[in-house]
């Protein structure tokens, strides 16, 4: 080898390796590969070859690298058929069903999403996940026709703490997202929602969010409407999955040259989302290069990331300015949470950058999820 960082090498030599089924050699050349570059598709699924041949099982990090492939168009079809291999030559395995429920979800096949999942649960009992996926959709269908044709004149549901748990920043969207599907299903634009202090997170920013929608946009009402949703738990989540993506927010507020960059560093739950101190370097660097150059830069963060030289961009830690900023700018740059769930519904949106990690749940990826750039970080 004459350059052990160059991605092409490594990922030759590994072909080579495979091909004289040298498994051991073949893993360690596409795994330095994946140190290269962490989302490379020949990477992943030559990851996912090898380690089937040599061990006749699939483990969680090729698991994971699945769920990212089969989001490429270009390498979704091999990736499915790698996922049908396992069910079909390996005794049945509850991971291996649930992921190709997800799959099957993400193709559009409901129908055959469930029977995977349940198939998960039958296998194991306490896969909880899974048991989640079957009553959501099913608390999907029963959500949906709770709510009766024909829905005519001004109505508005009220929303409790026993319908979605507790709302916060990208739950919003979805709620959005809800009353969407609904005002086109029923042809009424009248339809809204009473999102109670009960059910809204206490945090301040998501009081100051559920203020800036109720002024902004015409799907929350500040007075109590006269129905309610269902009282069982319902994931917001799975509903989307369930109906699809209709949430659009129209913004007709002039863009600027601006590059808004929202790192994740505090997230409570899912901490894996987290940014770490080399990613942030690594974006702040990139959106620093020459032909940037006349950007306004901002970082849209409470306090500046730690361990980053942050260069030209300026610390903006005011909740209702950064929402403007969103608005207004050329480039948004964000992690998996609430404020890129806002981004990825405004239309004309912005352009789009995400860095998010392989784990992530894609029932809750951003809104039109193609109309982005998708970066990945993390192990596989």
């Amino acid at each position: 080898m004459t350059d052990p960082y160059s991605l092409e090498e490594n990922l030759s030599l590994a072909r080579e390796a495979e091909q004289g089924e040298n498994w051991k050699l073949a893993h360690s050349y596409y795994r330095r590969a994946l140190t290269i570059c962490t989302n490379d598709s020949e990477a992943l699924l030559g990851l996912n070859r090898v380690v089937m041949k040599a061990t006749g099982f699939i483990s969680q990090p090729q698991l994971d690298s699945l769920r990212v492939l089969v989001e490429r168009p270009k390498h979704r079809a091999e990736a499915i058929s790698w996922l049908k291999t396992f069910q079909q030559d390996f005794a049945p395995c509850p991971d291996v069903l649930f992921l190709a429920g997800e799959l099957q979800f993400i193709l559009g096949d409901e129908t055959k999403a469930q029977e995977f999942y349940t198939r998960t649960v039958e296998l194991d009992p306490l896969f909880i996940l899974a048991s989640s996926r079957v009553r959501s959709v099913h608390f999907a269908h029963e959500l949906e026709n709770y709510i009766p044709s024909p829905l005519t004149g001004p109505i508005v549901l009220n929303i409790n703490l026993r319908n979605f748990a507790t709302v916060r920043v990208g739950d919003m969207i979805a709620i959005i997202n809800l009353l969407s599907h609904l005002r086109t299903r029923e042809n009424n634009v009248d339809i809204k929602a009473h999102l109670t202090d009960e059910a809204l997170h206490t945090a301040d920013y998501c009081h100051k969010f559920r203020e800036f929608l109720l002024e902004g946009t015409t799907y929350f009402s500040p007075n109590p409407g006269t129905k309610n949703f269902p009282t069982f738990y319902m994931n917001l989540w799975d509903y989307k999955l369930h109906v699809g993506e209709y949430a659009i927010l129209l913004n007709s507020t002039p863009r600027e040259n601006k590059i808004c960059i929202f790192p994740l560093t505090d997230a409570p739950y899912n901490t894996y989302r987290n940014w770490p101190s080399y990613l942030i370097q690594q974006i702040v660097d990139r959106f620093s290069a020459p032909e940037y150059a006349g950007y306004e830069k901002i970082l849209c963060a409470q306090a500046p990331p730690k361990f980053v030289n942050t260069k030209e961009f300026k610390l903006s830690s005011d909740f209702n300015t950064n929402l403007n900023h969103i608005l207004t700018c050329s480039h948004f740059v964000g992690g998996d949470t609430g404020v890129t769930h806002f981004a990825s519904v405004l239309e004309p949106p912005p352009k789009l950058i995400y860095y998010m990690h392989v784990k992530r749940e894609m029932h809750t990826q951003p809104m039109h999820i193609n109309r982005g750039e998708m970066n990945l970080f993390g192990n596989v």
